[in-house]
């Protein structure tokens, strides 16, 4: 039986790939649809709030990317600012009672802040035409 990789062993290639899809979504038109990835809009599972010490040892709240769930499962944890500005992005991959966990520099923060501003302007279209 062949032994799984850990998550730490597997964590840079499925950032790696998370961050081309997006790349490849936030050249998209709003309205535009890419044929396997669908839009920008679609690709994740959800968007939401993890209140501090929701689960042990996390002390800190942060806004949850959530992109899959189960075995394995990835998101993207924004910690922001009062203001609402991320001040640090980290690259969540787990898979049964493994996990693994990236800080974001560079060109992957640099995408993953796009990703942001997109969602947050969409929030406001929103809210703005009473959608949200």
């Amino acid at each position: 039986m062949l032994k799984q990789e850990s998550c730490a062993d597997r964590v840079w290639g499925e950032l790696k790939n998370r961050i081309e899809n997006l790349e490849i979504l936030l050249k998209l038109e709003p309205e535009e649809s890419h044929e396997e990835l669908g839009g920008l809009f679609d690709y994740g599972l959800c968007i939401d709030y993890v209140e501090p010490n929701t689960f042990e040892n996390q002390e800190q709240g942060y806004v949850r990317y959530q992109l899959s769930y189960g075995g394995p499962q990835d998101e993207f944890r924004y910690y922001v600012n009062y203001d609402g500005s991320p001040y640090h992005i980290e690259y969540w991959f787990m898979d049964w009672f493994d996990g693994a966990e990236i800080e974001l520099t560079d060109h992957y923060k640099d995408v993953m802040m796009e990703v942001w501003e997109a969602m947050y302007m969409e929030s406001v279209l929103e809210q703005e035409r009473g959608i949200g």
